[in-house]
């Protein structure tokens, strides 16, 4: 019989935030006030108030109690009390570098115009240990004073531990108080996934999405460290090669519509192999200008030795249209399209369009992160901290952003760029941001387009070939540098997965909207590496072993 597997309490809690994210976001499009959500996150804040001081009361007099040497609770108190202070004193200390470091509250109505502050002196060491006795224990508890709680508990308790027998009623009360409170306060986490969205319905709804900012670059790092491991992350930069590499072979075979086993069909390929060769030489023995150029000169090369057998007629005409460049001017400005708005009456059409766009964007995300994560690999360093996922996917978002405003396409990571900078080992920004300067400045001129159009699709096959092939090495690198052990089932089951949806060419999805290929692998690999559990060091293995092996593995016993 199969026990189904209950939900854990932080899983419940993560769902809540991130529908209370959402919620809070569409909220103000859909007509609901940031006032209607504020109730259920108020009740959820009262209700840990409420258990917090009887919680404490209780377990701390029945554990005091329930020792039976005074002095080693003494010594027991001592140590609390020092790490209590240890642990404040460290808090705080957190508390001011991240807030240095990431300023929460920055650009946030904070105005104090209408209102008025007086200077408060800081109390001295010999106050703040004096103001741990409570003048009166119900007003501690009234006020919610934990140190000052702390301390009355821990008294209670030794005096009922030193009164004995007499005092065991006491004890006894204490101990069910104790065992009552945990299970009231069991009964409020029931309500915590409800409150903690209501909490970010009412947040995000009132101050907008920034708000989370400091939250996102906090714990950002590391939820997309459990999403994104190694095995998900390797296996994802691999399929992005792999999921390419038909476009390259494509280029080859079908440049400019030559039949299968032509001469077009054949020259195709020496164009392609000769363009691929000397990417590959001038990659790995080139120096200098030569190593960081080699794509640049490997298609160089390629476009020219196909100008010169079309043009002598030892190979066919077809390979190379010229045409192209006769059709540009010398100065050619783009053709910009300004989108309109017209919002009215149409809040069922929005929410229609945000509906149908977001699984886009969820998954444009997704291989983005496997993008950086592959910049990462080839240069050696860790983008996701530095700069940070956080202005990566800003960057996209505001680019594209800029790019819908005036017609033009969606802007995202390219992988064929991650190849560039594997072929190269140029990885110099100023060189990237030289490249784009001159791409901006070339795109005006008519006929520098004309010439980039003419470049046969052979060629250009060629020099995919090496690019699309190191991300898939670079893949397969980042396996074998994080250790990933393939002769656990749970590894070999993620790769599997995502190798054959992705390669497969797997379509999930409808005429609106579809997960395919790369985006619908790395979704599976994210979602199997949390269904998953994670293997023990008693794991067996493989699926399978010959006999051979499992000798091997006796003899090493």
């Amino acid at each position: 019989m199969s026990v189904r597997k209950k939900m854990g309490l932080p899983l419940q809690m993560g769902i809540g935030m991130v529908l209370g994210i959402l919620v809070g976001t569409l909220a103000p499009g859909m007509g609901i006030s940031a006032a209607f959500f504020k109730p259920f996150g108020d009740l959820f804040i009262n209700l840990v108030r409420m258990v917090v001081v009887p919680l404490v009361l209780a377990t701390l007099v029945s554990g005091a109690a329930s020792v039976g040497d005074v002095g080693r609770l003494g010594r027991v108190a001592a140590k609390t009390l020092v790490f209590y202070f240890a642990t404040t004193a460290l808090a705080v200390a957190i508390g001011l570098v991240l807030g240095n470091i990431f300023q929460p509250g920055v650009g946030l109505d904070l105005s104090t115009a209408n209102l008025s502050a007086r200077e408060v002196a800081a109390p001295s060491l010999v106050e703040v240990l004096m103001g741990i006795v409570p003048l009166n224990p119900v007003d501690a508890l009234a006020k919610g004073n934990i140190l000052q709680i702390i301390f009355f508990a821990v008294l209670v308790g030794m005096a009922i531990s030193l009164c004995g027998d007499k005092a065991r009623p006491a004890a006894a009360f204490f101990d069910a108080m104790s065992e009552v409170m945990i299970r009231v306060t069991s009964m409020v986490m029931l309500y915590a996934p409800i409150g903690v969205f209501a909490l970010m319905a009412y947040t995000v709804s009132n101050h907008g999405l920034e708000v989370l900012l400091p939250l996102i670059k906090l714990i950002g790092m590391r939820f997309i460290d459990r999403l994104f491991p190694p095995v998900v992350r390797g296996v994802g930069i691999a399929i992005i090669g792999l999921n390419l590499a038909s476009s390259a072979i494509n280029n080859i075979q079908n440049n400019n519509g030559f039949a299968l086993f032509t001469s077009g069909y054949y020259w195709s390929w020496v164009l392609a192999l000769l363009t691929c060769l000397t990417a590959v030489l001038l990659s790995s023995y080139g120096k200098g200008m030569f190593k960081m150029a080699s794509i640049a000169i490997a298609l160089g090369t390629g476009y020219v030795v196909t100008l010169i057998v079309t043009a002598t007629g030892i190979a066919p005409a077809g390979l190379m249209n010229l045409s192209a460049i006769g059709q540009h001017g010398w100065i050619e400005l783009p053709h910009v399209v300004f989108p309109t708005f017209d919002f009215a009456g149409r809040g069922s059409q929005i929410l229609r369009a945000i509906g149908v766009i977001s699984p886009v964007a969820i998954v444009t995300m997704v291989e983005h992160v496997g993008d950086v994560y592959a910049n990462g690999a080839v240069v050696g360093r860790d983008f996701t901290k530095d700069p940070g996922l956080h202005r990566t996917m800003a960057g996209d978002g505001l680019a594209t952003m800029v790019a819908g405003f005036i017609g033009g396409p969606a802007n995202t990571t390219y992988s064929e760029n991650t190849a560039v900078l594997a072929a190269t080992g140029n990885y110099n920004p100023v060189t990237l941001r030289i490249a784009a300067v001159i791409a901006i400045v070339v795109s005006f001129c008519g006929k520098a387009i004309g010439i980039v159009e003419t470049v046969p699709n052979c060629v250009l096959g060629g020099a995919c070939i090496v690019l699309y092939g190191m991300i898939s090495s670079v893949g397969l690198r980042t396996l074998v540098e994080n250790h990933v052990d393939f002769t656990k089932n749970r590894n070999l089951c993620i790769a599997a997965v995502m190798l054959v949806l992705a390669i497969g060419e797997a379509v999930i999805g409808g005429p609106n909207f579809s997960l395919t290929n790369i985006g619908l692998g790395i979704i599976a690999g994210i979602l199997l590496n949390l269904i998953l559990p994670e293997p023990k060091e008693t794991d067996p293995g493989l699926i399978a072993h010959t006999v051979e092996e499992s000798e091997i593995v006796e003899e090493r016993k």
